[in-house]
């Protein structure tokens, strides 16, 4: 089961994150950049609580 997750994220973090990961994709730049989907799965392993990591959840 997934879980949706909201937070604010700044334009400048998207615009920071896609250049980390070599993204050259218009779309993660500009005034109203795209998240990259690494920048989601990140995300995901920072703010699951350990009681729903992975190796829990499959035993």
């Amino acid at each position: 089961m997934s879980h949706a997750y909201s937070f604010p994220v700044d334009y400048s973090k998207i615009r920071e994150f896609a250049r980390a990961v070599k993204s050259e994709h218009p779309a993660h730049q500009g005034d109203k950049p795209v998240i990259p989907p690494t920048m989601l799965t990140s995300a995901r392993l920072i703010w699951e609580s350990p009681e729903r990591t992975i190796t829990k959840l499959t035993g």
